[in-house]
């Protein structure tokens, strides 16, 4: 279906195929982390965008959200189509409905955000090693990957203290 339909925006619109971000939040976070895992439609998004993602593995039973196998629940192994896959992702420290520190859900196992998106950098051939800094006034830290190849922040993440299960987003009270 996304294939079939970002055929059609760009057989019928003037569009730079390019320049396609892919974004979700919560269940549609967790699809854009499916097509970023894709061979072929990780190739047809330039970017993609994760707040508040529910990153199910297809991890059941035992759950370590520490390190669990970050596949999806429909890909038994995460294959992108390319490297230098640029992922941005944002969560709140306190969501209780996909909980930052990930855990047992609906039967799968979710995998902390700290390690979903380590795991995007070394898929990406990035180290584990991260640039952390601290903004507004300590109310988000940044974490970015990618510096010690030349590429820093080509993933990224945002931890936003005390946000939930919400868009990160100034117009909701969100610091970032």
């Amino acid at each position: 279906f996304t294939s079939d339909l970002l055929d059609y925006i760009s057989n019928n619109y003037c569009i730079d195929t390019s320049r396609m971000l892919a974004t979700g939040f919560s269940n549609g976070g967790g699809f854009v982390g499916t097509l970023a895992c894709d061979p072929t439609l990780s190739q047809r998004f330039s970017t993609f965008s994760v707040n508040s993602g529910a990153e199910y593995t297809n991890t059941t039973g035992t759950c370590n959200p520490t390190s669990v196998l970050t596949n999806t629940i429909v890909q038994p192994i995460c294959s992108p189509g390319r490297s230098n896959l640029p992922m941005i992702e944002f969560h709140g420290d306190t969501d209780g409905t996909i909980p930052y520190t990930g855990g047992a859900r609906r039967g799968y196992c979710l995998p902390t955000v700290p390690h979903w998106v380590t795991d995007w950098a070394t898929r990406d051939g990035l180290s584990a090693s991260n640039i952390t800094t601290s903004l507004a006034s300590g109310k988000v830290t940044k974490y970015e990957f990618g510096a010690s190849q030349g590429v820093q922040g080509l993933v990224t993440h945002y931890k936003v203290a005390g946000w939930g299960h919400s868009w990160a987003s100034i117009n909701a009270g969100a610091p970032i």
